[in-house]
This record gives structure tokens, C-alpha cells and sequence, in this order.
């Protein structure tokens, strides 16, 4: 059993699942960077007037949760069916989550939006599931935000797929990242000025990782 397992992974056809490595290190250096700070760290609240404009809505906890989901399905396919766009966004999501990780090393920052009373009946589920999130997620290292980055990401695989290309998946797929990155302003996970932020790291990750592979691999084969 474990010989055919060994053989599976170590083919070479099957490379590309060797980039979901970064899956764990990230958590890691994330999981270190969220809870071994120094006490004294000074962090900056982000913030924006337009977050004063937007109430609170818990419902979207739905589409927040949806996120991981989202991110993990299009991994899967795309290892399975498509790997040459499985290796783009997962050098995409090495790209941005790195660049995300070193904004929260060298300038440490928060948010102050999460409503102060909030205390939800037992037997409103959306409710309960956001106060869950709020005690487990700290509102430290949210500039830029992960979610729109994550969320674009899978926006651009898609549109990089076979299967999903089309207008008809375009129109879904890039609805459901949208509700994603409305969702962490109406629960009061980000400011917009976190989903502002990501936005240039996002496109940053499309030039290099996947505008920028397939041009370098059209030119390799006409070579």
C-alpha cells in the first residue's frame, strides 16, 4: 500500500501536487505571526469612512464560510482535471499570501469595526456561527485581505480552465467571489481599505502567475 503510494506521488505526471506543501508552512508562519508577537507590538486599525456606512450583517457569514470551500474545490479540480492551471494558482497563492504575510511582519496592523454588544440568540445560526468566528479569529494581520485575494484567485483559475471558462461559469463564479469580499465588511472582519489593498496584490498575481506563464509557455512551444 504504501509503495503504491509513494510511487503515485513521486511520478513525475503528478508533480504538481508537491506545490500544496506551501499549504502547511503558511499556516505555520501565519498561525506564529497571530500568536508570538511581542506584547509591546504596536498595530495600526485600519480604517475607512465607508465602513461607518455599512451596517452589520451576519448573514453573510454564510458567503465569509463559503470562502474555504471555494478556494479548496477549485484546487481539487484543477489537480485532478487541469494541472497546468492547478501550477498557476498555487504560484499565485504563493505569490499573494507571501507578499500578504511580509504586510503583516513589517507593518502591523488591525481592525476596530466588530460591534461591541453583539450577542446573538442561541437560535439565530448566523449569528452563532459569526460569534464563533469572532472568538476564534483575532482582528490583527487583515491588510490587505486574504479572502479578496483567495477569492480573485479562484476568479482567475477558473477563467484559466476548460470547463469553467465559459461566460455562463465566469458570470457564477465571479458573483460568488464578490458576495466573499462584501462578506468581510458586512460581519466586520476587514475595512475596505483591506480589500483595497489586496486588489493590486491580486493583479499582481495574474500578471506573474498567470498572464505571464501562459504567454512564457505559448513562446516556449513555438520555439
Amino acid at each position: 500500500m504504501w509503495k503504491e503510494i509513494w510511487e503515485e506521488v513521486t511520478d513525475p505526471k503528478n508533480g504538481h501536487w508537491r506545490l500544496a506543501l506551501f499549504w502547511p508552512a503558511y499556516l505555520l508562519v501565519f498561525f506564529l505571526i497571530e500568536r508570538l508577537r511581542p506584547a509591546a507590538t504596536v498595530y495600526t486599525p485600519m480604517h475607512s469612512g465607508l465602513d461607518d456606512l455599512i451596517p452589520f450583517c451576519e448573514f453573510f457569514i454564510v458567503f465569509y464560510l463559503f470562502w474555504f470551500f471555494f478556494m479548496a474545490a477549485m484546487l481539487v479540480y484543477c489537480g485532478f482535471f487541469e494541472p497546468k492551471t492547478f501550477r498557476r494558482l498555487m504560484h499565485y497563492f504563493i505569490l499573494t499570501f507571501s507578499v500578504a504575510v511580509v504586510c503583516y511582519l513589517v507593518f502591523p496592523n488591525c481592525q476596530e469595526l466588530r460591534p461591541a454588544d453583539f450577542s446573538p440568540h442561541w437560535w439565530d445560526p448566523f449569528g452563532m456561527f459569526t460569534k464563533l468566528i469572532f472568538s476564534i479569529d483575532t482582528t490583527t494581520n487583515v491588510c490587505p485581505s486574504e479572502h479578496v485575494i483567495g477569492a480573485l484567485g479562484v476568479v482567475f483559475a477558473a477563467r484559466d480552465t476548460k470547463r469553467y471558462s465559459s461566460a455562463k461559469w465566469t458570470v457564477f463564479i465571479t458573483a460568488q467571489a464578490v458576495l466573499i469580499c462584501l462578506s468581510t465588511l458586512f460581519i466586520k472582519q476587514h475595512s475596505v481599505v483591506d480589500v483595497a489593498a489586496a486588489l493590486p496584490v491580486c493583479l499582481a498575481g495574474w500578471l506573474f502567475c498567470f498572464h505571464g506563464e501562459r504567454r512564457r509557455e505559448q513562446k516556449h512551444e513555438r520555439l
